[in-house]
């Protein structure tokens, strides 16, 4: 009996050791934003890409899977190089990020293959930047690296500051629309009170 619970005590010390390698073998580090200058300096691959596929659950023949530690794989297609050695074409992208589906995006990211991808790494969020819908890569053309990056980044505010204002418009319509005596003054004034319908329905015969 002894040498049974021995035997048990000693299996439960190496799953749990097991266990404990495989969570620090898949925990992905993750950093908070300092500045642009120090992402820039610090990412080995700069690209503007398109995403082409990514998770889509409403899908039954959804083949992208989610990575551990919310971590969400997206093929894309590369279609600009703004720093490194990266090839055009397609590729794969893992990240926090959850892009859309032909979405434009500029990707501050490592090219290495590991465990979890086989094509470029932008964990943080913040490392995904969507891009301007009708931007063209030409706009790039003639211009340093930081231009580059501050081109897009400006177009991104525009973006999100029109964002902004329609949802504060909406948000404004919702509220004033949610308000009790709002409501309780459209239904008693405006809105008929129903009444609901016998069975069998006029014009309709009962069995």
């Amino acid at each position: 009996m002894f040498l049974i619970k021995v035997n048990i005590m000693k299996k439960h010390a190496c799953i749990t050791i097991l266990l404990t390698t495989i969570v620090a073998a898949v925990a992905i580090p993750v950093t908070k934003f300092k500045s642009w200058d120090d992402l820039i300096s610090k990412s080995p691959e700069i690209i503007v890409a398109r995403c082409i596929a990514t998770v889509d659950f409403n899908s039954a023949s959804n083949k992208t899977p989610i990575i551990t530690d919310g971590m969400i794989g997206s093929d894309i297609e590369v279609v600009s190089v703004l720093k490194g050695n990266s090839k055009l074409g397609l590729s794969h992208m893992t990240s926090q990020h959850w892009p859309y589906c032909g979405e434009y995006l500029l990707v501050f990211a490592n090219n290495q293959k590991d465990q979890f991808n086989t094509g470029y790494t932008a964990i943080e969020d913040y490392r995904v930047i969507p891009i301007n819908r009708f931007f063209q890569t030409n706009d790039l053309s003639g211009k340093v690296l930081d231009e580059q990056i501050q081109l897009i980044l400006n177009g991104r505010l525009k973006t999100l500051n029109e964002e902004l204002a329609r949802a504060n418009e909406e948000k404004l319509r919702l509220e004033t629309g949610l308000k009790k005596e709002h409501i309780g003054t459209s239904l008693s004034n405006n809105v008929p009170p129903v009444i609901p319908e016998t069975w069998p329905p006029k014009g309709a015969k009962s069995f």
